[in-house]
């Protein structure tokens, strides 16, 4: 675990990876060198993919002292056959300009060339426990009994006014083909069948936003 609370003023070279004198931030900044120098060869294909996913011609890190997509690695538990992971959507773009740009010193990035609406979170599965692994999201297209919202949305508003269309559904997960969704999807982890205690769920994430740089789109891509 890592202090959020730790001195961001302390010199680097007095950085140390504990829980008493290292921010998670910190941690991600020491550790990008590292990462990129052990996995450049993973981290140069999950480019390639989202160049074709995304049909960019350029996709390339955030510069700064930001950290590069990481992995989750969720070790085989049987708790994890129930519904226990919180739905949430990721991080709002003003908060990533504030902080990754602002905070962290974007190099020669300026905000105002940044589209807000573009921001992206992927994931690439590794190894998936089972083959119900996934991704569960809210479609608030549809309701239920197959309502087109956006075709009949005059039909879905229940008597307060509220909106009836919000339906839990799953995003299967095959290792090795990422997934790609907007970072305002409300989703959350899938549960999964328990099938040994040597079944873990691991996946490499990462988020992503579009900026113009030099009259050209660019992808730049962190965690």
């Amino acid at each position: 675990m890592f202090n959020h609370k730790a001195n961001r003023e302390r010199p680097k070279h007095d950085t140390k990876l504990s829980s008493t004198y290292t921010t998670y931030q910190d941690a991600l900044d020491l550790t990008r060198d590292e990462m990129n120098e052990e996995l450049g060869w993973f981290y140069e294909r999950v480019v390639r993919g989202l160049k074709e996913v995304l049909s960019a011609e350029r996709v390339e890190f955030l510069p700064g002292k930001v950290g590069l997509p990481g992995f989750h690695i969720i070790p085989s538990h049987l708790a994890w056959t129930f519904p226990v992971f919180r739905f949430h959507s990721d991080e709002k773009f003003d908060l990533i300009v504030d902080y990754v740009l602002g905070v962290k010193g974007g190099e020669g990035l300026n905000p105002g060339t940044c589209v807000g609406e573009s921001r992206i979170s992927f994931t690439l599965p590794i190894a998936m426990p089972d083959e119900r692994s996934g991704l569960n999201y809210v479609d608030f297209s549809t309701d239920e009994r197959g309502t087109d919202c956006r075709r009949d949305a005059e039909k879905v508003y229940g008597r307060e006014g509220n909106w009836k269309c919000h339906w839990k559904t799953r995003e299967l997960y095959r290792e090795g083909v990422m997934v790609v969704h907007s970072g305002t999807l409300l989703h959350s982890i899938g549960e999964w069948s328990y099938t040994g205690h040597d079944r873990n769920r691991v996946t490499m994430q990462g988020f992503g936003f579009k900026c113009k740089q030099g009259g050209e789109d660019v992808w730049y891509i962190y965690w």
